[in-house]
């Protein structure tokens, strides 16, 4: 989750000066690790103890 929130920032960060090519590459880090995130904390969440 951390990685998810440093991408976004990075991808505002971008945006904000105006270098739009290299927005795509966050956008895309930022995808896998919210698809990863999805996965392990819904598909397959953390055993109860």
């Amino acid at each position: 989750m951390g990685l998810g929130l440093v991408m976004m920032g990075a991808a505002i960060t971008h945006l904000r000066r105006s270098e739009i090519s290299s927005i795509v590459p966050n956008i895309v880090l930022l995808a896998l690790a919210l698809f990863v995130a999805y996965g392990r904390f819904v598909l397959v969440p953390p055993p109860v103890t």
